[in-house]
């Protein structure tokens, strides 16, 4: 048997060499640019739309950092990239866990500045084991404080742009019934403001639409939540949900005031609603739905204007 002996020209080294740091050239632009900016006209970022990096000042020093998502046995893991130092947004121990990966219940992230300083707070949701999970982290100049965390099913932000102070809301709906605590971040004190009793606009509203989604019958008729403006393609999404196939059940929600008037009073509330889909033959496996309302205060009430979903 002959073999053939191949000699390498210095040029073909070179030329070699050219591909190569050609192709890891386009890797790292790929790369870079598959990492998202957080837009600050966003609401919920799903862990698919996370999972390659988000880019973001998390340290307020002027420069893009880049937050990660990652898993390890199922275990939802996230750390922050600022220069050459890798911060982990670590869970207070008493809760001691930022979620599980589960295929109908992603983690979901926030971010959004409620300390007015300049550097913006995360806000993660996730579930383990059927249970509910949230956290806010902050920066503390040298890494990122565990401030709030819960096992309620919502969070929510009001006074979120305007001239007034941001509210966090941390709650649950159980049996119709909206039950919440509200906070105050004042410089490094995360302040139980819940004596205020402050109100969240279009909560009925949204408990009623919650109801409507979570029915097992197509509603024969709307209650009187949605605004005289709204698209009749989007009221029609309710008929489009197949519950004849299909079960749904509310897993989280999140909320975030969008508009306000000269005064600064909120004119408009933005909801994400997470419910988990269930197919009732059990043929397929439980997936997750994203119903996104806006709801515009008019005739001295708020009703739903939008309706959105994937």
């Amino acid at each position: 048997m002959k073999f053939k002996v191949i000699f390498l020209t210095k040029r073909n080294i070179y030329i070699a060499l050219f591909f190569i740091f050609t192709f890891l050239s386009l890797l790292f632009i790929y790369s870079l640019f598959s990492q998202k900016s957080y837009d600050e006209t966003s609401m919920v970022m799903a862990k698919k739309d996370i999972e390659k990096g988000v880019k973001k000042d998390f340290n307020g020093d002027g420069n893009e950092d880049i937050l990660y998502i990652t898993t390890k046995e199922d275990k939802y893991y996230a750390s922050i990239n600022i220069k050459d130092k890798s911060y982990m947004l670590s869970p207070d121990k008493q809760i001691g866990s930022l979620g599980k990966e589960y295929p109908y219940w992603g983690m979901r992230l926030f971010i959004r500045d409620i300390s007015r300083d300049g550097i913006p707070e995360i806000f993660l949701q996730s579930s383990q084991e059927g249970t509910p999970i949230s956290h806010i982290f902050r920066w503390n100049g040298t890494g990122f404080d565990d401030i709030h965390f819960s096992k309620n099913n919502i969070i929510g932000i009001l006074n979120s742009k305007n001239n007034k102070t941001p509210k966090v809301f941390s709650g649950s709906i159980v049996n119709g019934v909206f039950s919440f605590e509200s906070h105050m971040l004042i410089g490094s004190n995360f302040k139980d403001i819940t004596y205020e009793n402050s109100p969240v606009p279009g909560k009925d509203e949204v408990i009623k639409f919650t109801d409507i989604v979570e029915n097992p019958y197509e509603p024969s008729e709307l209650p009187n939540i949605f605004s005289s403006s709204i698209s009749r393609n989007d009221t029609a999404l309710l008929w489009k949900l197949e519950k004849e196939l299909y079960s749904y059940n509310l897993q989280d929600a999140f909320f975030v005031d969008t508009d306000w008037d000269n005064n600064g009073n909120i004119s408009s509330v933005m909801w994400e609603l997470n419910f988990k889909k269930t197919d009732k033959s059990k043929s397929k496996a439980n997936e997750s739905i994203s119903i996104r309302i806006s709801l515009k205060y008019s005739d001295n009430k708020y009703n739903i204007s939008s309706i959105t979903y994937s």
